[in-house]
């Protein structure tokens, strides 16, 4: 937790950071919580800022371990570990290292908060990131060197490796008086008793193992001594670790060979990565879910107490399931083709195909006029422009079926559903055709509202095409073998739906600006049920199994059953979040909005699965057919990949 300073110890400042508050106290620094002073850094950013205690000024090896640990942060930038900001070495200031502030706790914390060892998959999860993040700093020719509990900080996110003030870079040569340091006593390896002199590789290896066996079962490798002294005593006795309530399974032999005496006996990174697997969702209990929201309200507090507004997002880290790549000025479109490429429309006009597994740009259309819609089902990919231009495109060769030029078809509204296309020209006509032949199977007679503005496709659902009206307070539903309309009038609602409603087998769902929910009858367009919300709903409602998620501006995800409308759950997220955006892949929901921060929630009952701070406002979202990867679209021009979460016992149906 974060205390308050000390005026009679603790500097106002440092580092052009105004110092709000300790973080902890060491034997050889000080951490505190900063903010910059100045614009340089962005006054939003918070930075945990290191001082080296007076008393070591003068001493070189302290001096030498501050200067390599700031060389270490410095080449590890977009791995999950803290960025550096500033790094004061000059002469006559005490001197000072200030990376960015991840609001996490420490695995102690965790683990204490839950009252014991965590679930295995929480500690699976656990360690597939953290070996990913020291597979980027050893291919970087660093050595880390204590791993421990300690240095493990975590967040909704996932976890962070802190502290390389022990750390060794390949190829540069250090003095004998700090190799003679040895990391934390109940944890190190073995070769460090003696000194970090005959540190490898394998070191990290079996800090790795040291963390997991903690996660695990609750103690560390070495027990018997709370003393750090005493412990050391004991390990220079030689004594063995404590293997005690170590599963008996593939992840527990795995620790064992980490936890190997001899380093050539464990495996290498590598295996071990293998071992844990690629990355995946991070399902945290919830009082360690709680205990982290608790921390994180705390900050705020203290924030605001102290005048200021600073972020206390978590940054995105791609990492090997996952990357950023740009999209353009408020990409506000995107879509996963399913083969090989995620296609996004930016604010420009411009029309992005990237690969789905790395990010890299595959070809790029320039010409199209903003807004661009998309659509894309199958093998097909349709793409509307606000001249009027369409296109039709098979995603598997990347090839271009057909396309109408500009001015063909101005105001025109577009909808894909399996091979056919249904398409509101500017008279309010209603056309039906196929997307790779272009036959036309029916078209309409002008369909308009009151004020003679014409209607426009919005929804189409197994037998019906559901159109909008009035600026959004009508809606009316035709045949979708004819199109002939089905209901008697347009059904007025209380108030404009700016979100697209959802089709059902027997009806469609629709949110309104007043923050209502109905779900009308397909046949004749009477209500089947009704809800309040309490709050606007600009995203589209989606479907998981028999139930219809909704997200509004007010920070809710509500859930109704989509029969009788019955409330199934809500999750209340604070901080004036607004969901401009809601997607799901049959068992899990993922929502961003304003904040920049996707939520991924259990589409059974609500619980937070996982959080992701990705920066700006998050404008769309889409997962992909496999349900092996989810993307979302931030306002800052990034495009952002992610793997898909699990969820619990919504039984795998997928969303509709």
């Amino acid at each position: 937790m974060v205390k308050p300073l000390d005026p009679a110890v603790d500097p106002p400042e440092a580092a052009g950071f105004r110092l709000l508050g300790r973080l902890g106290t060491g034997g050889f620094g000080t951490v505190y919580l900063g903010r910059p002073s100045g614009e340089e850094r962005g006054l939003d950013t918070l930075g945990a800022v290191k001082l080296l205690k007076s008393e070591f000024t003068e001493d070189a090896q302290h001096l030498q371990r501050f200067h390599q640990e700031s060389k270490a942060l410095d080449r590890c930038k977009g791995a999950r570990i803290p960025e550096l900001l500033v790094f004061d070495f000059g002469a006559g200031r005490q001197p000072t290292l200030a990376t960015r502030f991840i609001p996490g706790l420490s695995l102690y914390r965790i683990l204490e908060s839950h009252g014991g060892a965590l679930p295995r998959d929480t500690v699976h999860s656990v360690a597939a990131e953290l070996v990913d993040t020291l597979s980027t700093a050893h291919s970087k020719g660093l050595l880390h060197r204590d791993l421990h509990p300690g240095n493990v900080l975590m967040t909704q996110d996932g976890p962070w490796i802190i502290d390389f003030g022990l750390t060794r870079i390949r190829g540069q040569r250090v003095t004998v008086s700090l190799d003679t340091v040895i990391g934390h006593p109940h944890f190190c390896a073995p070769e460090q008793i003696m000194g970090l002199a005959k540190t490898v590789n394998a070191t990290d290896v079996f800090g790795i193992g040291a963390i997991v066996l903690y996660g695990l079962t609750g103690h560390p490798p070495y027990t018997g001594e709370r003393d750090a002294r005493a412990m050391l005593l004991r390990r220079v006795s030689g004594a063995a670790p404590d293997l005690s309530g170590l599963p008996d399974d593939r992840t527990g032999r795995l620790v064992r060979a980490c936890l190997a005496e001899d380093p050539a006996d464990r495996p290498t990174l590598a295996e071990v990565a293998d071992g844990f697997g690629e990355p995946g969702t991070l399902r945290l209990p919830g009082d360690v879910t709680r205990t982290l929201a608790d921390y994180r309200s705390e900050l705020r507090e203290l924030l605001t107490g102290a005048g200021n507004g600073a972020d206390l997002t978590v940054p995105f880290c791609p990492g090997r399931r996952s990357w950023s790549a740009g999209a353009g000025e408020w990409p506000h479109q995107v879509v996963s083709t399913g083969h090989g490429s995620v296609v996004t429309a930016d604010g420009g006009g411009d029309v992005r195909w990237l690969d789905a597994v790395t990010g890299r740009e595959q070809v790029r259309h320039r010409d199209f006029a903003a807004p661009v819609r998309l659509c894309a089902e199958g093998a097909l990919l349709l793409v509307c422009d606000s001249a009027g231009r369409l296109e039709s495109w098979d995603t598997r060769a990347r090839t271009l079926w057909w396309s109408v030029a500009a001015g063909s078809l101005p105001h025109a509204r577009v909808l894909l559903r399996g091979q056919s296309v249904f398409l509101g020209d500017g008279t309010g006509r209603i056309h039906h055709f196929d997307a790779v032949t272009r036959r036309v199977w029916w078209r309409t007679e002008p369909l308009t509202d009151s004020a003679g503005d014409p209607a426009e496709p919005v929804a189409a659902g197994p037998r019906h095409l559901y159109l909008s009206a009035g600026q959004g307070r009508e809606l009316l539903a035709v045949d979708d073998e004819e199109g002939r309309v089905c209901w008697d009038r347009a059904v007025r609602l209380p108030a404009p739906a700016p979100a697209a409603p959802l089709a059902l087998d027997d009806g469609v769902v629709v949110a309104d600006g007043d923050g209502g929910l109905r779900c009308l009858a397909a046949a004749d367009g009477g209500t089947l049920w009704e809800a309040r919300l309490g709050a606007p709903v600009v995203a589209a409602p989606v479907r998981v199994a028999d139930t219809v998620i909704v997200g509004d501006t007010a920070g809710t995800v509500h859930c109704h059953s989509a029969k009788t409308g019955e409330e199934i759950w809500r999750a209340q997220y604070a901080d004036g979040e607004e969901f401009f955006s809601l997607c799901a892949d049959g068992s899990v929901v993922y929502a961003g909005g304003w904040h920049g921060r996707l939520h991924l929630l259990d589409a059974a009952d609500g619980s937070s699965l996982q959080s992701f701070d990705l920066g700006g406002q998050i404008l769309a979202t889409a997962h992909a057919p496999d349900a092996r990867t989810v993307y979302a679209a931030a306002s800052h021009g990034t495009l952002h990949a992610l793997p898909a979460a699990v969820g619990g016992s919504a039984g795998g149906a997928r969303a509709r």
